[in-house]
């Protein structure tokens, strides 16, 4: 995935339907030491709103994936290797909780600047536009808007994602049911 231009929302903002756009700063991270791959994401008010409380450029929010791969805890100091292999360190001020694993498991939830930096994404980058829209049944007229003026450029609506994990969850459940399945016929024979 190649970064774009955040200039690239002052075109978008003035199609009929759309009501606001969020540059949103993401990025794979792999992790030596637990040989894992995590999810950065940057998150402030800009994008969330004022009712969260959001990490300072030197505080993180870790998924239950990352506390079972390390040794941290809460309130601790962590260090993360940025894309110029300099050591970056983080205070862990909290982890989201089991129940949402499917959605925080692989994440790990920083300030903007501190994303940036770890992500090597420069200023006036960014990774997607999350372009919220006044009506919903505009959301696929808008992204034809968006493709025909923007060569190129993939385009997903929430109704596109909602099918796509709807598939792959249904997906995931039969083979799981047939895996048991078959296992319970072969204890039979």
């Amino acid at each position: 995935i190649e970064p774009i231009p955040v200039a690239i929302k002052d075109s978008l903002i003035h199609f009929r339907g759309v009501e606001k756009i969020f540059p949103r700063i993401w990025g794979y991270y792999y992790d030596a030491p637990s040989d894992a791959v995590f999810t950065i994401l940057a998150a402030d008010s800009a994008l969330l709103g004022n009712e969260y409380e959001f990490p300072k450029e030197n505080e993180a929010l870790v998924g239950s994936g990352y506390m079972e791969t390390h040794t941290t805890e809460i309130g601790q100091r962590f260090l993360l290797q940025d894309n110029q292999s300099q050591l970056i360190g983080f205070q862990l001020v909290g982890s989201f909780s089991a129940d949402t694993d499917l959605l925080t498991r692989d994440l790990i939830v920083l300030h903007p600047k501190a994303a940036r930096k770890l992500l090597g994404l420069e200023n006036g980058f960014a990774m997607d536009l999350a372009i919220c829209v006044i009506n919903n049944d505009e959301s696929t007229n808008i992204a034809g808007k968006i493709n025909r003026m923007i060569p190129g450029v993939r385009v997903v609506t929430r109704d596109q994602l909602q099918r796509t994990y709807e598939r792959i969850f249904s997906w995931k459940g039969g083979i799981f049911f047939f895996g048991i399945l078959f296992s319970f016929l072969a204890f039979l024979v």
